[in-house]
């Protein structure tokens, strides 16, 4: 068809759903407050119709989609079965990206190993995984994942 999945019309209707966390991501962002035209601009509305595109679908507060899902599991050792206690903590979030993106990125803090040492006048805290890295994984799999296809979720 030469377009990509989010740029396809759904069957949704735009004023049935709210954008209040990208407004706030946008004030966030920007400095600046977040207008109804964007919606269109950002190609998350479609304007003759007045329909969410798929990539509006995904970014509105109540994602209808059940496969916008993350689960995520902070494993016992290197491999899925550590021993007797095989995950440590785990949980499973729903919703837009946005709230997808954060509420992973609040599991790895809360799950990311600190370490640190003693300096002169502080102290150098290291991070088990940098945290820059693992927003960038996180993104690419919740944006380069098939929302095509129903039952499937993004295991982090």
């Amino acid at each position: 068809m030469n377009e990509t999945f989010d740029a396809l019309v759904s069957k949704y209707d735009a004023k049935d759903f709210a954008f209040s966390k990208l407004r706030e991501r946008y004030r966030k962002w920007t400095g600046k407050s977040f207008d109804d035209k964007f919606l269109a601009s950002f190609g998350l509305v479609e304007e003759a119709t007045n329909k969410l595109t798929n990539a509006g679908v995904l970014i509105a507060d109540d994602c209808p989609l059940r496969q916008s899902r993350l689960f995520c599991v902070r494993w016992n050792g290197l491999t899925k079965a550590g021993g007797l206690i095989d995950a440590i903590d785990s949980a499973e979030y729903t919703g837009s990206l946005i709230l997808l993106l954060e509420d992973g990125m609040n599991f790895i803090k809360h799950n990311n190993k600190m370490m640190w040492r003693k300096a002169p006048t502080s102290r150098i805290e290291m991070p088990e995984y940098a945290e820059r890295s693992c927003l960038e994984a996180l993104t690419n799999v919740l944006i380069h994942r098939s929302y095509l296809e129903l039952g499937s979720e993004v295991q982090y």
